[in-house]
């Protein structure tokens, strides 16, 4: 599908071609046909390099530019949220303006609202609701990265509260969720009440312009006796619910 045939306006089509991009890779158009430009929520779980963050940009852009409302987006990693704040910076040209924050956990982020799209990772994002900021009433896009890490034991807790508290914040607010390729999909996409898109398809590089590597993944997998250190060449994984929340553990391969 061409981008213009996605109801993509033209500035941004212009905008992508100079990045060499014309086309939606497939897991694009399946979100796309799923509803994402329309609204709906929507969980999508792809292999890295499959253009997850076109989706996002595109999605932020309608958000903002048409119905007039701010976008937060949600980084389990510092290093992840620099680099989205820098793909975001981009779209200034448009009137689009972004801002970050990933530390001082003790300033309410109120300031933080004169910007469009808000970077944050999980752990500030959980500070700023405890501070109540008055800007979390004109947010309409929440985008969730890496979220099969809501299983984790370290960072999974965190990114469930503030996924259920930002589900029940009674804003009609999208939410879009982007994971690796993980084989509870459905069960993640049911706690999310959002549509679920998964497709096992990698291509060069990422819709965002940025060529990524996919590296073998490193995980530790529980057993009865001593742990098991696994390596894997995709983020493919199985799971299931355990106490009414995803529980998201590495497949061998």
């Amino acid at each position: 599908m061409r981008l213009e045939e996605a109801g993509v306006p033209e500035e941004l089509v212009q905008f992508f071609r100079a990045k060499g991009i014309s086309e939606l890779y497939p897991p694009q158009e399946q979100a796309v046909r799923a509803g994402l430009l329309d609204g709906k929520s929507l969980v999508v779980a792809s292999p890295t390099a499959s253009g997850k963050t076109l989706l996002a940009l595109l999605t932020a852009y309608r958000k903002v530019k048409e119905q007039r409302r701010k976008v937060v987006y949600l980084a389990p990693l510092r290093a992840l949220a620099s680099e989205k704040y820098s793909e975001f910076s981009e779209m200034t040209r448009f009137g689009i303006y972004t801002n970050i924050s990933t530390g001082d956990y003790d300033s309410s982020g109120e300031s933080l609202g004169r910007a469009d799209v808000i970077v944050l990772t999980n752990e500030r994002f959980d500070s700023i609701m405890r501070h109540r900021v008055s800007w979390l009433n004109s947010v309409g896009l929440f985008i969730a990265d890496e979220v099969h890490l809501a299983g984790n034991d370290s960072r999974g807790p965190t990114l469930e509260m503030i996924l259920t508290k930002a589900l029940h914040l009674g804003l009609d607010a999208q939410l879009l969720a982007l994971s690796a390729t993980i084989s509870n999909v459905r069960t993640l996409a049911e706690w999310l009440h959002a549509i679920p898109v998964e497709l096992d398809w990698s291509g060069t590089s990422s819709g965002g312009g940025l060529r990524l590597q996919q590296n073998p993944i490193h995980r530790r997998r529980r057993t009865p006796g001593p742990p098991v250190h696994i390596w894997c060449p995709h983020r493919r994984s199985h799971g299931h619910c355990e106490g009414g929340r995803p529980v998201i553990n590495l497949r061998q391969h």
